[in-house]
């Protein structure tokens, strides 16, 4: 295998490698907004409005 097609699979490997830590941390972003809107959700229907009004300030 010369050097040029060896630097082409690892280009090819670390083009692969940074689409898949995008799709992950997209997913984690996901996650965690979907966690803080539960959050937002349940403390809307379990506690008072002033509680809630402390909470976002």
């Amino acid at each position: 295998m010369d050097a040029n097609m060896l630097l082409n699979r690892i280009e090819s490997r670390l083009s692969h490698i940074f689409r898949e830590a995008n799709q992950c941390a997209s997913h984690l972003a996901r996650m965690g907004a979907e966690q803080i809107a539960e959050q937002i959700e349940s403390l809307v229907l379990t506690q008072a409005p002033l509680s809630l009004t402390v909470f976002l300030i």
